[in-house]
């Protein structure tokens, strides 16, 4: 086994195993939809025993994302996301329905610049947070940015989707922040991914 091999191992193992340390509060299972025609991709989020279905994000038709979430079994809408037209770079407005204080409350997702392609920044009130992709992982981690080393919540993209529809498992560590913010991050994620997937595909193919 190569010098490299083994230290890609070694990160695995330690981050298997920092990962299992810690007890989630809740877990949820987020599936994304087979077909979306001509909207960003949507989701049905599944409690931990995959058979009850919590949260479903639904898209609408055009080139930017537009998504809404609605929480079952009332279809009650809990929050929003809109991606802005930037060059190069992810950046959204959402939108989080408070229900302690009964309202709403605004923020953003954008995308660090310029040598964190993995990681994003979070507004919501006066929270900041960072989602960050773990190397050599399906694994991404959302933290405070003024507590980096307080694991908020975990995303984590199963071997599946591969060769199936994208399926995450969602790992929350906190009563801090409404879930809701978790599934707006995931959608984020998952949509700036497939974008630079089918960009790197149209470069290959334009270059054979």
């Amino acid at each position: 086994m190569s010098t490299k091999s083994i230290i890609i191992l070694l990160i695995g193992l330690f981050l298997c195993t920092r990962i299992q340390s810690q007890q989630a509060f809740r877990e949820y299972v987020a599936k994304k939809d087979f077909f979306n025609g001509l909207k960003s991709g949507e989701f049905s989020i599944y409690d931990q025993s995959n058979r009850n279905l919590l949260f479903r994000l639904e898209s609408r038709y055009g080139f930017l994302q537009k998504a809404e979430l609605f929480a079952y079994p009332q279809r009650q809408i809990v929050g929003s996301i809109k991606n802005n037209f930037v060059m190069w770079l992810y950046d959204a407005d959402i939108q989080i329905f408070d229900m302690f204080y009964n309202q709403w409350i605004p923020g953003k997702i954008t995308q660090a610049f310029p040598q964190f392609f993995f990681r994003y920044n979070i507004q919501y009130g006066n929270r900041r947070l960072l989602l960050q992709q773990l190397p050599f992982s399906f694994t991404s981690e959302i933290r405070d940015e003024l507590a980096p080393s307080y694991v908020l919540a975990r995303i984590r993209k199963r071997l599946s989707s591969l060769i199936l529809p994208n399926t995450y498992d969602v790992q929350v560590y906190t009563n801090e922040l409404p879930d809701v913010i978790y599934f707006l991050a995931l959608s984020a994620l998952d949509h700036n991914n497939s974008i630079q997937g089918r960009s790197n595909q149209n470069t290959n193919g334009n270059n054979q």
